[in-house]
């Protein structure tokens, strides 16, 4: 067993829950009294839908939400590979889920620079730490998508 696999899970985990964190958050980005997040919008304590929001905002729904879809399913192969070797070789296990963490990592960048253009389009809006976990999680999923890799390559063929 590859000293890769534990780690690559690990990062896979907080990966998943960083891009959870930022799909629940409503502090994407805030201004005039305004916060608000990708399913939300809040002033002064009082919270609606952000269905009124259109083009872009959308988009970045569907890409963090695709996004986090692929975190659990690579989550799910990197612990079948690591505590239920089962007929489906572990070895093809880590590449799916390498290949998955690669296509997460790819939509979460995507989703997060659709929302830097929408956000650039309002004057006065800053940038909330919802939205900064966002880009933290895409790096960190190329991180992870690289030690799963690593211990992919280490296994035995």
């Amino acid at each position: 067993m590859s000293v890769w696999r534990l780690p690559g899970f690990i990062l896979t985990v907080l990966s998943t829950l960083f891009v959870l964190v930022i799909l629940a958050s409503p502090n994407w980005a805030y201004g005039h009294g305004v916060y608000f997040g990708l399913w939300v919008v809040c002033r002064s304590q009082v919270c609606s839908s952000t269905i009124e929001i259109g083009g872009g905002y959308y988009a970045v729904r569907a890409f963090i939400l695709i996004a986090f879809i692929l975190w659990v399913v690579a989550l799910v192969l990197l612990a079948m590979a690591l505590w239920f070797n089962t007929a489906f070789p572990s070895v093809g296990k880590m590449k799916h889920a390498a290949n998955l963490c690669i296509s997460a990592a790819i939509f979460t960048f995507l989703g997060m620079a659709v929302f830097t253009g929408t956000i650039n389009s309002l004057s006065g809006f800053m940038y909330g730490w919802a939205f900064g976990l966002g880009w933290f999680a895409a790096l960190l999923s190329i991180t992870a998508a690289v030690v799963v890799m690593l211990a992919f390559k280490a296994e035995p063929q």
